[in-house]
């Protein structure tokens, strides 16, 4: 692995919030960092804000015989909506991260449950990456190694509001794992 290349990819996963660490020449790419400010913004106060909007709403609608408003309900349920959809991406990226990669000379090991599955250029058939649109016009994408075996395994997950940006990011991703492994 060049210093150059190297660098880049260190500069992707630290954009892409997924944590890596450099041992002994081998880069340990791990899971997707659990963000606490994006948590806290993104996911418990939407839901917070929607259940205390919730409440007051319900019991100011017991006391009242005033008409009911459309708009009210419909953004409760908006913030709690949008709170849901992100814990569940962040969710999916945790998910989709969740098993170690090992990335030394010329190899990728991937450890799952304890164990651990050595890949390299012979037993390594391509590289292959999906794009799925989520709610909200955010997009998720996953990178696998496709062996020679034809099983698949689940190398990175990421999300993006772009989906031109998470194309770019995952073919340069499939480009960066096949140079390193020399196919």
């Amino acid at each position: 692995m060049s210093n150059s290349s190297t660098f880049l990819l260190e500069s992707k996963l630290n954009r892409l919030k997924i944590s890596f660490s450099k041992e002994n020449g081998k880069i340990i790419i791990s899971n997707a960092k659990l963000d606490i400010t994006s948590l806290f913004l993104l996911v418990l106060f939407p839901c917070f804000i929607a259940l205390g909007a919730g409440i007051f709403f319900i019991s100011s609608v017991i006391d009242s015989e005033e008409r009911i408003s459309v708009k009210i309900p419909v953004f409760i349920m908006f913030l709690f909506g949008f709170g849901v959809v992100n814990g569940l991406r962040m969710q999916s990226k945790m998910k989709a991260n969740k098993n170690r990669k090992i990335l030394d000379d010329n190899g990728i090991t991937i450890v799952e449950n304890d164990q651990s599955k050595r890949f390299d250029a012979e037993n390594v058939k391509d590289f292959d990456y999906t794009i799925e649109k989520l709610e909200h016009g955010n997009f998720a994408g996953k990178l696998y190694l496709v062996d020679t075996k034809n099983e698949i395994h689940i190398l990175l997950g990421v999300d993006e509001e772009n989906e031109q940006y998470l194309l770019d990011d995952l073919s340069w991703f499939q480009d960066y794992f096949k140079k390193h492994l020399g196919i």
